[in-house]
């Protein structure tokens, strides 16, 4: 770093809130206009620092400001606050070559129609020929024969492809009940784990995957735009880099031979309120609009659908916050999960719900919002538990 050089400015457009967590006072840093990557929560004496980004400064020039403004050791303060203009680079909140590549960027992913992947060359190959090799062996791994067909409704995980054998088995039994299903529409309900602008996201992009394009049903999507229900929005940000309702297309697409299926990929949002309240979601009028408005638009349709729960259950350990390894919890875990598999199995929505909301969603279910308005939107009366499994790992590059 050019100690002549001058320090980068803090965009002009971007805004902050100030609140408090833990008795700490902190400023959330976000983009109205949806350039940088998330909000970024600071300690709110870092304001005037802050403000003293205006791109004239250089970094000599700050240091001494700061030197002058702090008492004690500024050169640790000095030496903070350069890791902080790093992130704030890193996210894209200051004026650097880095923001307008940002912005680029996600000017072109705005004017597309296409939602390209992400998981591509990581969870799965990004080469046509080795991703339909890979999902080849996903759905032999498991005995078609030994699941009966018939559903047209699934709850499998979206774990990564790579963990092998437990991801390979759970996807394949679920996929394999809808083996005789010939779809024209794929409906995904999907846990949303960046995007919460509302309780269900919606976009009319279509998906790319290294299989084909697979088409986004715009006659429901578009029916939906006219259709005014605070719980519901067209986010496409929250679906650019969601891995939930991508890894479902690529199986969906392999698995009915149809690298054009038609999708419709909906995200949900937390349902944490309903949880802090124990209280169940469907109290609240707009949610059961939108399962009863979506479910109708479908059938008017008159297309055959068939309806994938893209949800995990329990996250546990070190890596999700809590003060234990994950290792040592497992079998608790495992009891746990049979809980809440028994009501799913039950098809009873709300005993689910409630499972989690007593304990406070103590063990953090990954899939409880997208499972409860599934179970409740399609209301069945007959289900089949096929497959369990558990996976710890250290590495947090792997989606899960």
């Amino acid at each position: 770093m050019n100690q002549d050089s001058k320090v980068p400015a803090l965009r002009t457009d971007i805004a902050g809130e100030v609140f408090k967590q833990d008795e700490e006072e902190l400023i959330m840093l976000y983009d109205p206009n949806g350039y940088a990557l998330e909000p970024l929560p600071l300690p709110v004496d870092l304001v005037p620092f802050l403000q003293m980004l205006n791109g004239e400064l250089t970094f000599i020039q700050f240091d001494a400001m700061i030197r002058e403004a702090i008492d004690g050791d500024a050169q640790q303060f000095i030496d903070y606050f350069k890791e902080i203009l790093k992130m704030l680079d890193y996210y894209g909140y200051l004026e650097t070559p880095r923001f307008q590549w940002l912005k680029q960027d996600i000017d072109n992913y705005k004017s597309s129609d296409i939602r390209p992947p992400v998981c591509a060359g990581n969870s799965y190959p990004n080469n046509k020929a080795e991703a339909e090799n890979e999902l080849d062996k996903i759905f032999a791994s498991y005995n078609k024969e030994d699941v009966k067909p018939g559903a047209d409704m699934i709850i499998v995980p979206h774990i990564d492809f790579r963990i092998g054998t437990a991801a390979h088995k759970t996807y394949s039994s679920g996929y394999h009940a809808l083996r005789n299903s010939n779809p024209d529409l794929v409906v995904i309900f999907g846990t949303s784990h960046y995007g919460m602008s509302g309780l269900f996201m919606l976009t009319d992009k279509h998906f790319d995957t290294p299989l084909g394009l697979a088409v986004t049903d715009l006659e429901i999507t578009n029916a939906l735009k006219d259709y005014e229900n605070e719980a519901v929005v067209f986010d496409d940000f929250a679906h650019r880099n969601e891995h939930s309702i991508e890894l479902q297309v690529v199986l969906a697409q392999h698995y009915f031979n149809n690298p054009n299926i038609s999708i419709l990929p909906v995200l949900v949002g937390s349902f944490h309120e309903f949880v802090n309240k124990k209280e169940l979601p469907d109290a609240d009028s707009k949610i059961v609009s939108f399962l009863n408005t979506l479910n109708d638009l479908i059938k008017k349709s008159g297309k055959k659908a068939v309806y994938i729960t893209s949800a995990d259950m329990a996250h546990i350990g070190r890596k999700f916050g809590d003060e234990f390894d994950a290792e040592d919890m497992l079998e608790v875990i495992k009891l746990e999960d049979n809980k809440l598999i028994h009501h799913m199995a039950n098809c009873d929505a709300d005993s689910y719900f409630m499972e989690v909301a007593n304990l406070e969603d103590k063990y953090k279910i990954c899939g409880l919002s997208p499972i409860y308005a599934m179970l409740k939107m399609r209301k069945p009366i007959e289900s089949r538990f096929l497959e369990y499994h558990q996976w710890k790992t250290c590495q947090p590059d792997l989606c899960s």
